[in-house]
């Protein structure tokens, strides 16, 4: 999940607000009234969000692809226009459904998403905790929306600004201080002060469904790309040096270097993962690079005990970014093997 302003799309919100020729009311304006005058007597409808120029401009927006999960769906199933704050009713901490829920949000534009069927719909899935076991149980957001404070749960139009919610919605959070995707295709919540407060990283996880197994070997194929390109980055920026003259090695290096903009175009799945798994490498390949710059003045210079110290440290400033506990722990792993260092 990445952040993504939501600007005013003046055909999304002219096709919510269109006034029926019956009535003369919006769709609002009627499911509005209904609920607070009980004027019309038979529940209305909503059918305003599924209209084709709300779906062009969700899709436009998030560049066809499901706002939880960063996944393209349109080649599988289509797309659900999600409502971030259910239009329907709401899953209450009983387990038990509200009467009612965000009516007044049914067709209002900064409250619908896209999504995959999967992230959507809920249903039992098998999810990949972070020790590689398999379970089987529900996920998929359905009408679940937990709140901080559940005695501050919106009952009518403008409340929703006094709720606090445990879901992240990513027009309005910043779901990288909440999420952390690892080197392997996996996810976990961020630590961090607000995840620790408001666990809207764990929520989202868990409801949108963002460990399930399916999702997790998509996300682990791009990693492997990565990885591969990565891979072809090392092996040039090596005949680089072995070669400092070579106006063909400096190309392949740049080339390949260059190429890994392909995995982070607007388009691309998975940015929240990809992203920084690429800025890791980029930092990474640099402090190598210092590294084999320290070894080639040990090598001119063999009986240097300060520079064997300082290719000493800059060799364990290495080894740290692979702890256990880090994100790119595999990917450091492997550029020390890639870069051929030895300590």
């Amino acid at each position: 999940m990445i952040s993504v302003n939501r600007p005013n799309i003046a055909a999304a919100k002219a096709a919510l607000d269109k006034r029926s020729s019956r009535d003369r009311l919006t769709e609002r304006q009627r499911v509005t009234n209904h609920f607070t005058t009980g004027i019309p007597v038979k529940k209305p409808t909503y059918s305003a969000y599924k209209k084709a120029e709300v779906k062009k401009a969700l899709n436009d927006l998030f560049n066809h692809k499901c706002a939880y999960c960063e996944s393209e769906y349109e080649s599988v199933a289509p797309m659900d226009v999600e409502h971030f704050r259910p239009k329907g009713a709401y899953m209450l901490p009983s387990g038990k459904r509200s009467t009612i829920g965000y009516y007044w949000l049914a067709s209002e534009w900064t409250n619908l998403l896209p999504s995959c069927i999967d992230c959507n719909r809920e249903r039992k899935q098998f999810r990949r905790q972070l020790d590689g076991q398999l379970v089987k149980s529900k996920s998929g957001k359905a009408n679940k929306f937990p709140l901080l404070d559940e005695a501050k749960r919106a009952k009518s139009p403008n409340g929703e600004k006094n709720e606090l919610p445990l879901l992240l919605d990513p027009c309005l959070d910043k779901p990288a201080m909440y999420l952390e995707f690892l080197d392997d295709g996996g996810v976990r919540p961020k630590n961090g002060t607000l995840e620790k407060k408001l666990g809207k990283g764990e929520n989202s996880i868990a409801v949108y469904g963002l460990d399930r197994d399916g999702l997790f070997r998509e996300r682990r194929k791009i990693m492997k790309l990565l990885f591969s390109q990565m891979n072809h980055i090392c092996s040039f920026a090596l005949n680089v040096r072995e070669v400092p003259g070579s106006a063909r090695m400096q190309a392949d290096f740049t080339r390949a270097t260059n190429e890994l903009s392909n995995y982070t175009t607007k388009d691309s799945s998975y940015l929240a993962m990809a992203k920084p798994m690429i800025r890791v490498f980029k930092k990474t390949l640099k402090n190598t690079t210092v590294y084999l710059d320290i070894k080639d003045r040990l090598l001119a210079d063999p009986n240097n005990a300060a520079i064997e110290v300082e290719l000493l440290a800059q060799f364990k400033k290495l080894k740290a970014a692979t702890s256990i506990d880090k994100p790119a722990k595999n990917l450091v792993t492997q550029m020390i093997v890639w870069m051929r260092l030895r300590e």
